[in-house]
């Protein structure tokens, strides 16, 4: 380990913190009514500047501390609070909704989505349960607005997001193959009280009883 630049590494992240501090009050101070693209300004240069920091600071930590990468990531996910569910459905929460294509998921969420899979997988091994791949699905994946803040801009194309990353974090574990042949794609958006993302797989013969059951939420349309 080489301290110089640890030390310097660390540096330009409390410089960056002290300009994320200033991104967020100069949020504070922006009136989004009367300055609509000023507030989008700072607010995405607080987004980028913190996905940034924490990118580094993931790049940081497991080189000095004894901390596997895997226990590292598997306690980035637990503090995400990426679910995993297999009550009825299986299901898999974000607290957020998907990025764009633009962004980079592999790191931000690919890496503590892997983790959070691993450890559901090893666990349904020691329950005797190990996971059945699914062959022939449907995966639905539900885009939840929050209600309380505008849509515009906020719901975005399908292919605009960036599901190809997730869906190969994903086919290891759950799926036999993801191609066309295996799988096919539903996407719905709903309102709800705060931004977040579900990924339900279905075997196809269930899809209907989850289309009637889910299309009975409040719809995307009532954010506008």
């Amino acid at each position: 380990m080489n301290l110089i630049a640890l030390d310097d590494k660390i540096r330009t992240l409390r410089d960056e913190a002290n300009n994320l501090k200033s991104d967020v009050y100069a949020l504070l101070s922006s009136d989004f009514t009367k300055y609509p693209n000023n507030y989008n300004h700072h607010a995405n240069e607080a987004h980028i500047r913190a996905e940034k920091m924490a990118l580094k600071l993931r790049e940081i930590l497991p080189c000095t501390t004894n901390v596997s990468r895997i226990d590292f990531m598997s306690e980035i996910a637990h503090e995400l609070k990426i679910l995993i569910c297999d009550k009825e459905d299986l299901t898999i929460t974000f607290p957020a909704l998907i990025p764009r294509r633009k962004y980079n998921l592999k790191n931000i969420i690919c890496e503590p989505l892997d983790a959070a899979l691993s450890i559901y997988s090893t666990k349904r091994m020691l329950d005797n349960n190990p996971i059945v791949k699914f062959g022939e699905c449907i995966i639905c994946v539900t885009h939840y607005f929050d209600r309380n803040l505008t849509a515009n801009g906020r719901v975005r194309d399908i292919d605009g997001i960036e599901m190809e990353s997730i869906i190969n974090t994903i086919t290891p574990y759950l799926l036999t193959d993801d191609s066309g042949t295996y799988c096919s794609f539903f996407h719905t958006g709903k309102s709800a009280d705060s931004d977040s993302t579900k990924i339900t797989i279905l075997e196809k013969h269930r899809f209907n009883n989850w289309l009637s059951m889910n299309m009975i939420l409040e719809n995307v349309d009532d954010l506008v």
